[in-house]
C-alpha cells in the first residue's frame, strides 16, 4: 500500500480505551489471512519505520492492529491509563500483504511462508529487507 495518515476515532477494543482506524482493504482475502503474511508498518515524524505491533520507548504508548477479511483495524492505546489524543498527525502507516503463492515452492500456512522468507535472508521485521525482496518502493 501507499503510506497513509489515518483519521483516528476514539473507541475501545478488548476493554481497552484508545484510538482506532478502520482501513478498508479489498485485497485482504481469507486466503491471505489463512496462509499469507500481513505486515503493518508505522513511520514516525523522523522517518523511522517500525513493524506493528510495537510499544514506544516510554513503555506506555502502544500501536497494534487486527486483520479481518477486507480490512485492518489500527489501534493506538496506552499500557497505563488512556491516551488523551491520537498519534501525531505526521504518523503514517503502510501494509504489505504477502500471499502464499509468492513463494517459489508451495507453502500451506503463514509459518511456512515466514520460514521461506527467512531462508531467503528476509527478516520480516526489517522494512527495507521486505521492500527489497518484493521490489517495493520504501
Amino acid at each position: 500500500s501507499d503510506w497513509i495518515s489515518p483519521n483516528w476515532q476514539s473507541g475501545s477494543f478488548y476493554s481497552i480505551n484508545g484510538y482506532y482506524y478502520e482501513w478498508n482493504i479489498e485485497a485482504l482475502t481469507k486466503e491471505i489471512l489463512d496462509k499469507g503474511v500481513i505486515l503493518v508498518y508505522f513511520k514516525n515524524w523522523n522517518d523511522e519505520v517500525f513493524q506493528l505491533p510495537m510499544v514506544a520507548e516510554d513503555g506506555i504508548q502502544a500501536l497494534d492492529y487486527t486483520a479481518h477479511v477486507g480490512k485492518i483495524f489500527l489501534w493506538y492505546y496506552w499500557l497505563q491509563g488512556t491516551p488523551n489524543q491520537p498519534p501525531h498527525s505526521s504518523s503514517q502507516f503502510r501494509y504489505v500483504l504477502i500471499p502464499s503463492q509468492s513463494a517459489e515452492r508451495p507453502v500451506n500456512n503463514t509459518r511456512d511462508l515466514k520460514a521461506y522468507l527467512a531462508e531467503h535472508g528476509v527478516d520480516i521485521h526489517n522494512y527495507r529487507q521486505v521492500c527489497a525482496f518484493y521490489g517495493l518502493t520504501p
